[in-house]
């Protein structure tokens, strides 16, 4: 009986330990890839915001989906292509900010506001969610929500 109670005194901090060192390595792991994650995401925003279509686009997967308010789903990275390459035709500007991420796995939500700049100069404020489901490091699917009749004003 004694031998049990010095072998279970010996294992339980060892367990202990174990534990600890298993959930504070998943947590760290989970922090990472919620940083790897807002920095894709970030330099993505800069890329549109640049008009840089082409930087924009290698985020995507080759078999990504967009969807906007109002608009047909651009599926494929043509199409995405093409969706905002017509954007930039109808606004002279973009600026996002960026304000707070949800991430959960390889879902995210982020909550932001964007500057739309109109070709005469003219400026709209408008809050915007996006949500983003991520493959392999890329954007697979990626939702707009905003108030498009901001932008008929």
């Amino acid at each position: 009986m004694r031998k049990i109670g010095q072998m279970l005194s010996f294992l339980i901090p060892v367990i202990a330990l174990v534990t600890l060192v298993v959930f504070m390595t998943g947590a760290g792991r989970r922090k990472r890839a919620e940083a790897e994650i807002k920095e894709l995401l970030g330099d993505m925003f800069k890329a549109m915001d640049n008009g840089d279509v082409e930087k924009m686009l290698s985020f995507f997967s080759e078999d990504a989906t967009f969807n906007f308010p109002g608009q047909p789903p651009a599926k494929g990275k043509e199409a995405i292509k093409g969706f905002f390459a017509g954007l930039g035709q109808q606004f002279k500007g973009l600026k996002h900010r960026l304000d707070k991420f949800i991430i959960k796995g390889d879902n995210v939500a982020l909550e932001g506001m964007i500057k739309f700049t109109f070709p005469d100069g003219r400026e709209v404020d408008s809050p915007f969610v996006d949500i983003f489901e991520m493959r392999a490091g890329k954007i697979h699917q990626y939702r707009v929500y905003l108030d498009t009749a901001a932008l008929a004003k």
